[in-house]
C-alpha cells in the first residue's frame, strides 16, 4: 500500500514541477512560500514545492520516511 501512496504523491510532485500556472491558478498566490523560500515567483515557489513533495514520494515508497521522521523529531519525543 506504501508503494502506491508513494507513487501517487510523487506523480502530484512531478506534477507540480512540470505545470506549475495550474496549480498558481487552482491555489493563488501563497504568500508564505515568499517568506520561507525567499521567491518572489509563486510558479517557482510551487516548482520547488514539487521537488520536496517528489523526495517525500521517495521516501514513502520505499519505508523511509518513518526512519527520517523519528531522527527529525527524536530531540521533541524521548522513549524511554
Amino acid at each position: 500500500m506504501q508503494i502506491i501512496i508513494g507513487i501517487l504523491v510523487v506523480i502530484v510532485g512531478f506534477y507540480m514541477a512540470y505545470r506549475p500556472r495550474f496549480f498558481v491558478e487552482f491555489l493563488g498566490h501563497q504568500a508564505w512560500a515568499e517568506k520561507i523560500f525567499q521567491v518572489y515567483d509563486d510558479e517557482l515557489a510551487y516548482k520547488l514545492i514539487g521537488v520536496i513533495v517528489i523526495f517525500l514520494g521517495a521516501l514513502i515508497m520505499t519505508g523511509l520516511v518513518w526512519n527520517l521522521l523519528g531522527w527529525v523529531l527524536s530531540p521533541i519525543i524521548r522513549n524511554g
